[in-house]
């Protein structure tokens, strides 16, 4: 459904906490248009950005968007819990996994691994990850490798 969001004064950039009905994660087609003191521009083409936490990246290929989205199909299940969390630990449980290496990172807000864990698996894992030190409140990405797909749950720290 088309929503029109417009920047604050005179500034060129759209802030990505001002988007309340965009996930935190995923691609998103967009049209962008001019606002004049005279009248509104004319909307540009269609542009697919990336989202993922509170930034965006540049134009994607449909293309690779659509084989993300498939690859991270292929994983069956996943949770993190509590969700959200104390900072402390987390739990994670996983199936559909390739056998072989996976790798769980978090990353804070500005998409800094604060904390990498790498397992052997077969098909599922349920484990909890421990922090060494305890996480400030904020908001983390829980990124889940695989054999090549990647899977991205967002973690709430209190």
């Amino acid at each position: 459904m088309p929503t029109t969001y417009n920047t604050v004064g005179s500034a060129p950039y759209l802030q990505l906490t001002v988007l309340p009905n965009l996930g935190n994660i995923g691609a998103w087609d967009v049209r962008a248009r001019p606002n004049f003191s005279f009248g509104n521009g004319t909307y540009g083409p269609v542009q697919r950005i990336q989202v993922i936490g509170t930034s965006a990246s540049g134009e994607l290929l449909y293309e690779v968007v659509d084989a993300e989205k498939e690859m991270e199909s292929e994983v069956e299940s996943s949770s993190i819990y509590p969700n959200p969390s104390n900072g402390e630990s987390v739990n994670v449980a996983l199936s559909g996994l390739q056998k072989g290496q996976l790798q769980v990172r978090v990353l804070d807000a500005a998409g800094r691994s604060v904390v990498t864990h790498q397992y052997l698996v077969e098909d599922s894992i349920q484990t909890t990850l421990l922090f060494d030190k305890k996480l400030s409140a904020g908001i983390y990405m829980v990124e889940m490798t695989n054999g090549g797909d990647v899977k991205i749950e967002r973690l709430v720290v209190q």
